[in-house]
């Protein structure tokens, strides 16, 4: 018996066949300029595709005694248009780097020796670099906005770590 309104009736739908080529194959791109290495950073800017530093040493397995790998400054830009790669200009720092994101035409990634940390920006149109010291007492991860970089406190475990947002078209940070 009904209860109410109209009665529905089902009608099974069937499911398309797919094929893997209908979404796509894998395609051999033009041969990079660098050389080969682990750990290198990547991200698509302004889109291209940025891949610079990494180290050239062997990877060091958990608890071997490995030496401090030899940090790589070169890097190269992809374009998918072109089938492509340039040389960018090489980095101003080789230590070692943590977060990588993207805000307009520029990558930014945070560096550090010891415990001194600096943000370096790449900027795609001018291919060039350009450093910026960090506010003492900061460490974390980068978020992009809309117009800014947020550095993030990882952690409080030491004391409160405020948090940071970075002005690009000034160089600034501002605490929050």
């Amino acid at each position: 018996p009904r209860v109410g309104g109209p009665s529905v009736t089902a009608v099974p739908v069937a499911t398309p066949t797919v094929t893997p080529r209908e979404y796509g194959q894998w395609t051999k791109i033009a041969a990079g300029p660098l050389s080969p290495r682990w750990e290198a950073l990547g991200a698509w800017v302004d889109g291209r595709y940025l891949v610079f530093g990494g180290h050239s040493d062997f990877m060091c397995g958990p608890a071997a005694s490995c030496v401090s790998p030899t940090w790589l400054d070169d890097g190269a830009l992809y374009d998918p248009a072109t089938d492509r790669w340039t040389p960018i200009t090489p980095m101003p720092m080789t230590a070692g780097y943590g977060s990588l994101v993207t805000l307009g035409s520029s990558a930014y990634v945070l560096t550090w020796e010891g415990r001194s940390a600096t943000l370096m920006r790449y900027d795609t149109e001018r291919d060039s670099w350009s450093t910026y010291a960090m506010p003492s007492s900061t460490a974390g991860e980068l978020v992009a906005t809309d117009s800014k970089l947020l550095l993030v406190s990882s952690t409080d475990e030491s004391g409160v770590a405020p948090d940071h947002a970075f002005d690009p078209e000034t160089g600034t940070f501002t605490e929050l």
